[in-house]
């Protein structure tokens, strides 16, 4: 069971990085993850790392539609299928990273 700062009686800490780089996501994961950052769950997220996890075209733009809630939220995401390395980048913010940023 997950507990809650309140619980603990102490700060709770928000997640701003998400690395699951080579962890071979593909399809599956990466609809997951987005199910997960389109219900507000990430809020304070400002990178997730899914680079090189074999995650199809349509997988990921369902990713990178997900990760619209936070204005904030850079997804790095080269070496998936699909995907050179460079083009991942929009206006917001980029990083050195090849970071696909969305808003």
């Amino acid at each position: 069971a997950l507990s809650t700062s309140e619980d603990a009686g102490t700060s709770c800490c928000p997640l701003v990085r998400l690395d699951l780089g080579y962890n071979r996501l593909g399809d599956r994961g990466a609809s997951v993850l987005a199910e997960w950052l389109s219900c507000g769950a990430a809020a304070g997220l400002e990178t997730l790392d899914v680079r090189s996890n074999g995650i199809p075209t349509t997988a990921r733009q369902k990713l990178l539609d997900a990760a619209k809630v936070s204005t904030k939220l850079a997804v790095e995401m080269f070496g998936n299928p699909c995907v050179p390395i460079g083009s991942q980048t929009t206006p917001q913010r980029q990083t050195l990273r090849q970071a696909a940023t969305v808003r």
